[in-house]
């Protein structure tokens, strides 16, 4: 493999997390140099892992893995299942979602065709997003994925960091 320089973007599997069926997911990494590496994605099945995380990796048949966090960047993730099933379900409804979270300041990945991974960042109030993902839930448009603990100021779901 061509050596990476620090600055570069890399990808890295990280193992996933107890709650998931998957086995591993592929992430999108800054490279830090000597083996560290800052989560730029959103984890979906890493449960344990936050966008702004750092970790340490090694490089294992070719592939780079994560095999420790080093640094918690202070963020937590949510995962929203957004389907057509739900009552409140209407056409544009993931986009206009996902839209509000990013104004809000938050990370969001479409995850195939329902679920959102939502990066809430250490500098956004948890307790509002928290609150806001509790009311989409009880107007039927979404499904907060239990993932570990709650957010602050809600019963939504965030990852186990």
């Amino acid at each position: 493999m061509e050596p990476q320089c620090a600055g570069s973007v890399r990808t890295v599997t990280a193992p996933a997390g107890t709650m998931s069926g998957a086995t591993a997911e592929t992430l999108v990494t800054w490279n830090l140099g000597g083996g560290h590496h800052v989560i730029r994605s959103v984890p979906v099945v890493a449960t344990y892992l936050a966008h702004g995380d750092i970790v340490s990796c090694s490089e294992r048949d070719g592939t780079l893995v994560v095999d420790d966090v080093v640094v918690r960047g202070g963020g937590t993730t949510l995962r929203l299942l957004v389907d057509s099933e739900h009552a409140g379900h209407r056409p544009g409804l993931r986009e206009q979602l996902a839209g509000q979270l990013i104004v809000s300041g938050c990370v969001v990945e479409w995850i195939g065709n329902h679920v959102l991974a939502v990066g809430v960042g250490p500098d956004v109030d948890a307790g509002d997003i928290g609150t806001l993902c509790d009311a989409w839930e009880d107007a039927g448009v979404v499904k907060v994925l239990p993932c570990g603990r709650g957010l602050s100021g809600g019963s939504a779901q965030q990852s186990e960091n």
